[in-house]
């Protein structure tokens, strides 16, 4: 079930105060995820912006103007993942970054690297991380030549699926699957694969796909559970998993150090998001409508600085 539509565009609320180890950060940029849509009151966890005022305790770290983007979990402590990590995340147990200004623990701050706009590093945060952590993170990350279903970055082979043919004509240089006119879809990637299978393979759609892709992916392949658009509730063809020996993971976004080895693919890589859309900042509700509709390429940015 997803939440509804905002009534109201803008409410007044105060940043807070900038303790010790505080920054207070105006917002440029924010991106959206289907996350927005299925968490009522969600205001956005993908922030790129600038400082305004650091906190004595890290005013030698953090400087005005400095261009900062936040972990996804504000209580991430730089130790990986874990439960001190549960009831951090942004836009949820914690407020947004669909906001002028939002005061951050200096801790949860990562730089921008040079080369990339605030429209482009507002999409690192959540969306990048997860990306990331679902190839390269986890105990069998993607290597040249292996088939990735839906990725594109490391030197793999990409098959990719979609119900659009305008979305994928867009996308020339990787096979790809129309799951629309081929709902079987798991058999289309078999038969591009000589039967093997994808090495990798991130499933976004959850219930209705997830047993597809177990049956898509390679032995010994890993499939990383990225989302649910399509319901969290399915039945598990252990079967399938067992014979295959296939690694499942849930991707729960991803830690401090994903993010800062997210943006040196950036730099090494030359790697930059596709942004589709840009809104500002009082056109949000158009901005979720858009994501809603799903009728769009790359991300959708609201841009909140003028």
């Amino acid at each position: 079930m997803t939440a509804t539509l905002p009534t109201t565009q803008k409410r007044w609320i105060w940043p807070g105060k900038v303790n010790g180890v505080d920054v207070l950060v105006r917002i440029h940029a924010v991106s959206l995820n289907f996350r927005e849509l299925m968490i009522a009151g969600s205001t956005g966890c993908d922030p790129a912006g600038e400082v305004v005022r650091a906190g004595p305790g890290v005013a030698q770290q953090w400087k005005e103007g400095d261009r900062v983007t936040a972990t996804f979990f504000l209580g991430d402590t730089g130790v990986g993942m874990g439960l001190h990590m549960a009831g951090t995340d942004m836009g949820s147990a914690m407020q947004g970054t669909l906001v002028q200004y939002r005061v951050f623990p200096a801790a949860a701050l990562v730089r921008i690297p040079d080369g990339l706009s605030y429209e482009e590093a507002a999409t690192f945060s959540c969306a990048g991380v997860t990306a990331y952590n679902a190839l390269l993170g986890g105990p069998r990350p993607v290597r040249p030549g292996e088939t990735v279903l839906i990725a594109h970055a490391s030197g793999a082979r990409v098959v990719i699926t979609s119900s659009s043919d305008t979305k994928l004509a867009q996308i020339q240089k990787l096979e790809t699957v129309n799951y629309t006119t081929h709902p079987e879809w798991q058999e289309r990637v078999l038969a591009l694969t000589g039967g093997g299978g994808a090495h990798h393979v991130l499933d976004v759609g959850g219930a209705a796909t997830v047993p597809r892709s177990l049956q898509a992916v390679a032995f010994g392949g890993c499939v990383s559970i990225i989302g649910s658009m399509t319901g969290v509730k399915l039945e598990w063809d252990l079967v399938s998993v067992i014979q295959k020996g296939a690694i499942v993971r849930g991707i729960p976004v991803g830690t401090r150090q994903h993010l800062e080895e997210t943006f040196r693919l950036y730099e090494i890589r030359g790697i930059k998001p596709v942004v589709g859309r840009v809104f500002g900042f009082g056109e949000a509700k158009e901005a979720l409508k858009t994501l809603a509709s799903q009728d769009f390429i790359g991300k959708i940015v609201i841009k909140v600085a003028a």
